[in-house]
Order: structure tokens, then sequence, then C-alpha cells
């Protein structure tokens, strides 16, 4: 087997060698490149010479073959308007393939698929176009383009429709024709194996932005998980409700023989187990919806549901980086308990988890095991065995597990990993020379008993397990976390550029046997959907972080709330104090110093008793002069909530020459010049104030002590002060 770089055909049927890697076999004496089926009967005509291109090479008489292919010209992804894209096209297999230009050598198509198209499907057309169809394309380039289209949702009437240029009229007639030939050769048979439904878009649904996973609940009800909870769409009556908020819900699972959901959600996922009728119960409250935290499972990556035909008990399998836990559910009473039964290591980070009925199956890199859950003494099965050369491969180019899927029961399993997937018997030997072929990368895979659905970035592949039979291909651009469950059922994907929910749904099965029921729906196109809130949550939060107060506690006024708000002594800080009530003069203290310094402590003591005192009196109206004259004086600092002030005489100007003489007054420090201003600040402003400070002059010595005749200018001020005033005013003297 050999991996080709380029695009290759072969020899022998001229069918396409599709695939990621080994897509088929070569011969090095002629250059002989095959398929693997086609190789026994393609050896009589390797005679040892080389195979050149003017080899007679005629296609299958049943279409089977490479028709027809060659250089078109496609769309952008943004339409005819965004332009033209370059792609090699080959009708093979009754598939329309095609394929990128190779960016390292020119004119050369590369390996992977970009767009496939069943022409075996009931819904395909090939004709030309009319102007109507190609609005932004220029009227020279019209005859040279034809469409092809294939029923892409059960919707007939919503086809996935591809524009392709040709080069000249001339070979678009031919492609047309080609076309429309091999079409009546395909078997009557009917290819089509899942139709996906419609069940949302953005346009209806805008939760779909946000959602992380999906499960269905019943025939009528989806569950769905997004970055802020839980919330149920119900198809019949097309409404969305939410019923559990918690943070970003990564997955979410129904175990349906216990009526039991599991959910892994957070920033650091932990499974958590809440019974079904927690999410659907008008009595949120009850014992028997408690949600069931499982603390050890902090920090898993992914989580399988199932059951033993042994003992019949659920069973869920977590996986947190190499190792994996089982649990067994059980239910006492009404209520659910797990009970851990087995723990396992994995020889590198798990990438892949599930179970065959009393065997639990592990990927990790390159390679699965296989525990036997009835006896925990036996050692794991690895697969594939390391001994078997043909399978050396894949330990050496370290492969991504997909999936483990048993073909034949405890007899032969087929691994799927990201390039390619083999046949190997329960020892771990090939059991199949052929192997399983993608026609892209894909990202996930699904199964559903015989089929295996490959999601690729650009279409769905689904093959037979059985036969290895690549059977349909539906071109949707699938999105990441899709599809949403190992049977494929939702899954969301790009169709005409926004995200849409879809339900794969099996033809073989009859509308009653579907997992869910679209018939009777009535919703109107593109109606937009309304979200309710009604938040359930579990019993075991009691406690509220926010909450919302009444309109009795919002009608209370403000002044009574703030007052209840008990506020800290201030400390080792410099801050205003004021005075007295009635005069508003301020003094700066410092407190640091006050600790420090004891004259000054006994200061601060007399200044706050001489805030209690009534201001001086005067001999005009009493009153405090700060933006207006008050009716009446205050004794307290309670009873300035009750003053009306009124307008009051504007005062006469004042001579600005005794302000330059009080500036001239020289000082000690800074200290002093300040008390002294507070001082003066306490004497009454009356006209005889205003006289006596005319006549100070420069009655200070330059030493900055204070001469006798300013002193007996200051007593005649202060005459009309208390005694205990005169008292505060002597001890700040004394501290000068």
């Amino acid at each position: 087997m050999k991996t080709f770089g380029a695009l290759t055909k072969c020899l022998h049927c001229t069918a396409v060698l599709h695939g990621v890697v080994r897509q088929g076999m070569y011969c090095e004496v002629c250059q002989l490149a095959c398929h693997q089926a086609c190789s026994e009967r393609a050896l009589h005509t390797c005679h040892g010479t080389l195979v050149t291109e003017e080899s007679p090479r005629r296609p299958d008489p049943s279409g089977y073959g490479t028709a027809i292919e060659g250089w078109v010209k496609v769309p952008r992804p943004g339409g005819v308007k965004k332009g033209w894209v370059k792609q090699y096209v080959t009708l093979c297999s009754y598939k329309l393939l095609f394929y990128d230009e190779d960016p390292d050598r020119r004119d050369q198509p590369n390996t992977v698929t970009k767009t496939l198209i069943n022409i075996g499907d009931p819904g395909f057309q090939c004709q030309t176009v009319l102007s109507a169809d190609v609005i932004h394309a220029s009227a020279g380039t019209i005859p040279l383009i034809f469409k092809v289209s294939q029923t892409l949702l059960c919707d007939p009437n919503k086809p996935f429709t591809l524009l392709i240029m040709c080069q000249d009229e001339l070979e678009k007639n031919r492609w047309v024709k080609v076309i429309n030939d091999v079409r009546t050769k395909i078997p009557k048979t009917d290819p089509l194996v899942f139709k996906p439904a419609v069940l949302y878009n953005t346009n209806q649904l805008v939760l779909l932005k946000t959602m992380l996973c999906a499960t269905v609940l019943d025939q009528a009800r989806l569950l769905l998980g997004a970055e802020d909870g839980l919330y149920i769409a119900n198809l019949v009556d097309n409404s969305v409700e939410k019923v559990l908020d918690m943070k970003k819900v990564v997955r979410v699972d129904l175990v349906e023989n216990d009526e039991l959901l599991v959910i892994m959600s957070g920033k650091q996922p932990m499974i958590k187990l809440l019974p079904r009728s927690a999410i659907s119960s008008t009595d949120q409250g009850s014992d028997d919806n408690e949600m069931i935290k499982i603390p050890e499972t902090k920090g898993v990556h992914m989580f399988h549901t199932g059951t033993t035909k042994a003992g019949g008990h659920s069973l869920l399998c977590v996986a947190n980086k190499r190792r994996v836990i089982i649990y067994e559910f059980t239910k006492i009473k009404g209520v659910f308990n797990n009970r851990k039964i087995r723990e396992y290591e994995l020889p590198n980070t798990c990438q892949w988890i599930g179970n065959f009925s009393t065997t639990l199956g592990c990927g990790f890199v390159s390679g699965y095991s296989l525990f036997d859950l009835q006896d925990p003494t036996l050692p794991p099965t690895i697969l594939p065995d390391q001994e078997d050369k043909t399978l050396a491969f894949i330990r050496l180019n370290a492969l991504y597990a997909l999936a483990c899927i048993e073909v034949e029961y405890k007899r032969e399993y087929l691994l799927c990993f990201n390039m390619l997937g083999v046949y190997v018997l329960n020892t771990g030997h090939r059991s199949r020379k052929q192997e399983l072929m993608w026609s892209s990368p894909p990202n996930k895979v699904a199964y559903t008993q015989p089929y295996l659905l490959s999601y690729c970035q650009h279409c769905v592949d689904v093959y037979d397990v059985r036969t290895t039979e690549w059977v349909q291909t539906l071109p949707l651009q699938t999105l990441a976390g899709s599809p949403f469950n190992f049977l494929g059922t939702l899954s969301i994907a790009q169709i005409e550029g926004q995200p849409t929910l879809l339900l794969w749904r099996d033809v073989r099965l009859e509308e009653q046997e579907q997992p869910v029921i679209l018939g009777g729906i009535r919703r109107r196109e593109n109606a937009s959907v309304k979200i309710k809130s009604t938040v359930s949550r579990p019993s075991n939060r009691q406690s509220r972080i926010f909450s919302i107060n009444s309109m009795k506690q919002a009608s209370q006024p403000l002044r009574n709330r703030l007052e209840k708000i008990e506020i800290s002594q201030p400390s080792n800080f410099n801050h205003v104090t004021h005075m007295g009530p009635c005069d508003g003069s301020k003094i700066l203290l410092d407190i640091p110093q006050a600790q420090q310094d004891p004259a000054l402590r006994r200061t601060m003591t007399a200044a706050a008793s001489f805030n209690k005192l009534p201001s001086p009196s005067r001999s005009n109206d009493s009153g405090i002069e700060s933006g207006g004259r008050m009716e009446r004086a205050a004794s307290s600092v309670t009873d300035l909530q009750n003053f009306r002030y009124k307008p009051r005489d504007p005062l006469p100007p004042r001579d600005l020459s005794t302000r330059d003489s009080l500036r001239s007054i020289p000082s000690r420090d800074v200290t002093r010049d300040s008390r002294d201003v507070t001082r003066d600040s306490l004497v009454p402003r009356d006209k005889q104030q205003q006289s006596t400070r005319d006549n100070i002059g420069d009655t200070s010595p330059v030493d900055g002590s204070i001469s006798p005749q300013g002193t007996s200018l200051r007593n005649s001020v202060l005459g009309g002060f208390s005694e205990e005033q005169l008292a505060f005013l002597k001890i700040m003297d004394e501290k000068q």
C-alpha cells in the first residue's frame, strides 16, 4: 500500500484512488497503481514493462469508473458576486468529486475532496442556466454555466445547488450530456439512508449561537445545553423554555432506563446527576429532584453512559486525562445513588470511550483498549496487536482515535482513526485486507447500526461497515461539536450562511419509530421562537448571592437607610474638624503629632468641648452666614435640619488694605500662623472688629513675639466671649 500525494486513478477500473493515506497498491517495476480490490485482477497486466498514460484505459460500461474529468470554475463561498475559483472535477463511481488546486504544484489537484455531489440522489438534476439563475454573472459567461442540484433536506423545495462554469460552450454541453447519460446507468436502488430535517435556525432561535449540546427527551421535546443553562424546546407548540440555570453545559445525556440526566458543566467540567422529573415537575424542592454532584469527576473531558446485559444497571464512564472511572447507578427508595466500581489507567490521554454490552472500549493515540466489566482480573486487550506487521503504520503515524465499532459480537471490530479505518479481530490481528477510506479527514464519527457517519468539514459521508461501501454523501458544512451524540441523531451545520439544528431521520424507519415526530408541527417559516424563563433551581442551593429589594424597601427615604450604615473611625490621616455649629470655623489637626505631643492632645480635648458651647453674642441678628441669614440660631448640630433660610442683604465691600496688612504680620512657623488665623476667625464680625483690625498695623515685632500693644487690642476685641471660650484661647496661647 502506498500513500499518493497527488490525485491518482486506478489503471484497472479508472476510478479515483480516494482516501487520505494508503489509497491503493503500487508496482515499483511497472509503476501500476490500482485499488487493493483491483490488485488481483490487475496482476496479469504487469509484465515488467512501464505502463504509460497512452495505455488503453476504458471506463466500466456501467459507469462506475471515471466518465469525465477536467478543470472548471465554481463560485467562491460568498456567491457569484465574490468571483470564481478554479477546481478539478471528476465524475467517478456515480459521484461528482471536486478538488482544490494543490498550492505546491501548479495545475495539480490535491487528494482531499472539497465538495461531493451524489448523482444517484432521487432529486438530482443537471441542466443549463438562465440569466435569472445567475443575476450577478456577466452576460458573456452565462452560456458557459450549468448547474447541478441534489436533495439536501427533507424538504424537496430546498435542494443544494452548485454552479459550474466551463472554458467554452462546447465543453459545457459535453459535461451535461455525460452526466445525464451516467445517471441513466445507475442501478434502480434507493441510495438514501438518512434525510436531515431542519428543526431551528438562528433566525428562528437565537439560542443556537451559544448552544453547546443537545439531546432528545421524547418525540416532541429536545433538551438544549448552552452557556447559561438548560433549555427545553417543544416542537409541537413551537416554544423554548429555560428550566435550569447553570454555567457552560458542555454535554448532556439521558439515561432512559433510569430516567436520569447526566450533565457535564462548569469551567472545570464536573459530572452532575439530575432526575428527569426535576426539569418538568412543579415540586422542584422535593428530595427526589435534588441534583447530585460527583466531586471526584472535576476536570473530566468526556463521559459515556450505557448498560450491561449481566446486571442490567446503568453505567457512567468518565475520562480524566489518562484515568477512566466507572460508576454504577442504583435507585433506593426513589433516590439515585452512584457507586464507583472500576478504575483504569490508559497508556495515553483518552480520546474516545464507549461500551459493548459487557466490554468497555477506550481509545487513545494509535490504539484502543478493551476491558471486561464482569471479570476485573482479566488484563485489557490492546487493539491493534503490536506484533502484526501489517498494522505497524498505525503506531508509527500517531493517529487520532475516533471510535471503535463492534461489527460482529465479540469477534470483529472496526478501528476508526482520523486517517482511515481498519478491521481487526478480538485478538488485535487484521481481519480484512480492505480498509475504510475517508473522502476527507473526519472530525467526529457517529454509528447507527449498520451505518457509520463521517462528519467532515464540508460534507457528511455514510458508509456501510459490513461491506465498506460508500452509500451516501450530503454536502453539509458541519460546525464544531457536531454530532451531539454517538448515534448522530442531532447535529448542527452551516446552511445558507447560518447555523442550523438538524435532525437525522432514518428512511428505513416509520414515522412512529423516529426519535422525534415532525408530523403535525404547525410552525410558520422563519417564525421566531420566544424563550420563556421558568428557571428551576435544585433544592441543594439554599443561599442566594443576589437579592432584589421589594417596593416597600425601595420606598423608604434614603436618609433612613444610610443612618443604619456603620462607618469606622478615621485613623492616621489629616482631617478638618468644625469648631462650632454656628460660625463655620475650622481647625486643621494633625493626628500623628497629636498622638506624640501631650500638650496638643489637651488642646484637641478643649476644642471638642468648645464645639458644645453657644456661639458668641452679636449686636446684629444672630445666625450663620453660609449662603444666607438664618431665621433663628441653632444650639446643636441636630437642629440644622430644621433651619429655614431666607435671602440676606448684600454685605458692604471690605477694605482690601486690611487684608494686605494682615498678610504682612510675620509668624514663627506654619503651625502658629494657622492657629492665629483660627483664633482671629472667632472674633465677631461687627463694625468695632473691623475698625480694630484697621488700626492694628505692624504691631508685631520682627522676632515674631506679640507686643503689649497687640495684646491690649486683642483683649478689647475678645471682651464679648464667655469664660469657657477665653479659657480655650488661653490654652492656645500657652502652646505658642
